[in-house]
């Protein structure tokens, strides 16, 4: 009798790194922020769940797990933002398949939580504002140009919320991948 080979399980290990790299675009850099500075994530059964917000705006990158599923939902963990680098580094050393996010690079959420994102992302789609002028920074339009690309997403769906105090949502559809993304971004009123 042929012993089964048991099949790989995990993240495409190139992908994992642009989803990290994408998502270290959209996270806070200032130190008076802790909870924001690092990438916050999560694992279910299915996929990986990353997000990244500097205040302005937000990101959630979802990638499918190849594989086996994971036999729970484990805790939110963070990657600190001195040690992406490493993260990206330890991964891409590793095999093709990248059984998880390297342990050593993680840590526990601790005193400086990060913030719920399913509070701010737009649940239902609205008109754009007729009444005033909405507009967003320049830098924060250019970060959404430059994930995209970093997703290898070539289609941008955007959506106004319900109303034009909540902000622009944009659906990033990545061609032939198993990537998902969500960006939001905070608008400024003129």
């Amino acid at each position: 009798m042929e012993a089964k080979t048991k099949e790989p399980s995990g993240y495409d290990a190139k992908t994992l790194v642009r989803v990290i790299q994408a998502a270290r675009l959209a996270m806070s850099d200032d130190e008076t922020r802790l909870g924001l500075c690092g990438l916050s994530f999560v694992e279910d059964k299915h996929r990986l769940i990353v997000e990244s917000t500097n205040g302005h705006l937000c990101l959630r990158i979802e990638l499918q797990r190849f594989g086996e599923p994971l036999k729970q939902k484990r805790e939110r963990r963070r990657i600190p933002a001195s040690l992406i680098s490493l993260a990206i580094e330890t991964i891409k050393v590793g095999e093709f398949i990248a059984p998880e996010i390297p342990e050593e690079c993680t840590e526990a959420e601790g005193d400086f939580p990060f913030p719920d994102l399913d509070v701010v992302f737009p649940k239902q789609a609205g008109d754009a504002p007729k009444d005033r002028v909405v507009g967003w920074h320049p830098v924060y339009v250019e970060a959404l140009g430059k994930i995209a690309k970093r997703l290898r997403a070539p289609c941008v769906r955007m959506q106004w919320a319900a109303n034009v105090e909540s902000p622009l949502r944009a659906d990033l559809i990545s061609a032939g991948e198993n990537v998902s993304a969500v960006f939001c971004l905070m608008p400024m009123s003129f």
